[in-house]
């Protein structure tokens, strides 16, 4: 009799992990309890005709209870995706410590990248920084860049934010 042989399937050829928590009032907690969520997806496909993409295998997972335990959810819903061994991997997040850590300890090869809003957060705090009072009109050149940026013109992107840099300083 012979015995089938299974063969090991390719792991997708990607592997995205979105990691957030949100914060609601609690009867039990005077603080609030903050609850966890997290989006697995190993495949895209494009929709319409701007470059935006939807993740077709995808998994969801959340708790109320300690962020090691969303890690774990995380990574059994990669496993059940079968992609834990994709050779790309990112995780977006807020940049919160225990989405650094659960990504550090769930997918240490991966790419961990700052979610949009929080990523444009921290340009906005910077370009403050560095041209105070002349900021706000910069800044809206500057959210138009990004906006581009979005939907795939990364260099006119680029060239837009090193038009921010102060006067008199050096330019790459």
């Amino acid at each position: 009799m012979r015995q089938g042989v299974r063969k090991k399937q390719e792991p997708p050829a990607l592997l995205l992990v979105g990691l957030d928590g949100g914060w609601i009032r609690s009867r039990e907690q005077k603080r609030g309890m903050e609850g966890k969520v997290g989006v697995i997806g190993s495949s895209m496909e494009p929709v319409g005709k701007r470059g935006r993409r939807r993740m077709t295998s995808r998994r969801y997972v959340a708790t109320f209870k300690s962020a090691s335990v969303l890690g774990r959810l995380s990574y059994a819903a990669t496993c059940q995706l079968q992609a834990e061994e994709a050779p790309m991997q990112v995780v977006v997040g807020d940049g919160a410590d225990w989405i650094k850590t659960e990504a550090d300890v769930h997918f240490p090869q991966a790419v961990k990248i700052l979610d949009w809003p929080h990523l444009w957060r921290k340009i906005h705090a910077a370009i403050r920084a560095v041209r105070p009072g002349r900021a706000s009109r910069r800044v809206s050149g500057a959210k138009g860049s990004m906006r581009r940026s979005r939907r795939g013109s990364g260099l006119v992107s680029e060239l837009s934010v090193r038009r921010l840099a102060p006067e008199g300083s050096c330019r790459s």
